[in-house]
C-alpha cells in the first residue's frame, strides 16, 4: 500500500467545492492512478482541514499514485505543495496497542423502509464501532467521537444522478489488535460505508512510550 499526504490550495475554487462534495474529490484523485481491468484498486482518503489556506488530505491506495496528473484549470494550483508519498507495509503485533483515527459514515437499515439511514445516538454509535472493530480483528480500548456536519454530495452514474446526505463521525482513540491477518485486510479495504466518499480510512500509529 501507499500513503500520500496532500496539501490542497483552498484558494482554488474547485478544491473548496470538492471538500464539500467528496464524490467529485474521489473522481479527481482517480486521475492519479492507472486504470487496468479492475480499476485502480481501493483508494481511501480523509480530508483534515487546516486553519490556514491549505487543507490536508490523507490518501491510502493499493497502487502508487502519480499526483502530477491532478491538473485542473484554475488561477491557482490544485495542490499547494509537493505531495508526500511513502510505501506502507505495516506489521502489527497481536495484542499490540495503537492510536487510531477514522472518519466514518455509521449507518443501519431502517426496519420500515429497509433503506440505510444514519446513526446519531451516541450509545448506538459506540455499539456500531465495537461491532465493526470485532469484524475487523481489533478491540477498541478507549475512544472519543466527534459528530460532524452533514455532508451533501452529488453522486453520478451512467444512468442516474442524485444527492446524498452523509452522516459523518470522527472516531479517535486506542485499539488493540486481536487478529493480525484480518486487521490488515480491514485496514486495506476500509471500514463501514461511503469508502469512495472520504469515509472508512483507519489510520493507526504506535502508542508513544
Amino acid at each position: 500500500m501507499f500513503i500520500s499526504r496532500l496539501e490542497l490550495d483552498t484558494r482554488n475554487k474547485r478544491v473548496l467545492a470538492e471538500i464539500n462534495s467528496p464524490y467529485e474529490m474521489h473522481r479527481t484523485f482517480s486521475k492519479a492512478f492507472i486504470f487496468e481491468n479492475d480499476g485502480p484498486g481501493r483508494v481511501l482518503f480523509r480530508v483534515e482541514p487546516d486553519r490556514v489556506r491549505k487543507a490536508t488530505v490523507i490518501v491510502q491506495s493499493s497502487a502508487r499514485p502519480d499526483w502530477d496528473k491532478l491538473t485542473v484549470q484554475s488561477e491557482y494550483f490544485y495542490l499547494g505543495s509537493t505531495p508526500e508519498i511513502k510505501e506502507f507495509n505495516p506489521v502489527f503485533l497481536e495484542g499490540g496497542q495503537y492510536i487510531f483515527r477514522m472518519r466514518a459514515n455509521p449507518t443501519k437499515r431502517d426496519n420500515k423502509s429497509r433503506k440505510r439511514i444514519g446513526i446519531y445516538d451516541e450509545a448506538e454509535l459506540e455499539s456500531w464501532l465495537q461491532r465493526k472493530a470485532a469484524a475487523a480483528g481489533f478491540q477498541v480500548i478507549t475512544s472519543e467521537m466527534r459528530k460532524e456536519p452533514l455532508i451533501h454530495s452529488k453522486i453520478k452514474s451512467e444512468t442516474l444522478q442524485h444527492r446524498a446526505q452523509l452522516h459523518s463521525v470522527l472516531f479517535q482513540g486506542v485499539l488493540r489488535v486481536l487478529d493480525n491477518k484480518q486487521f490488515l485486510i480491514s485496514l486495506a479495504e476500509g471500514i463501514g460505508s461511503g469508502k469512495g466518499l472520504g469515509f472508512g480510512l483507519l489510520s493507526v500509529a504506535a502508542v508513544a512510550e
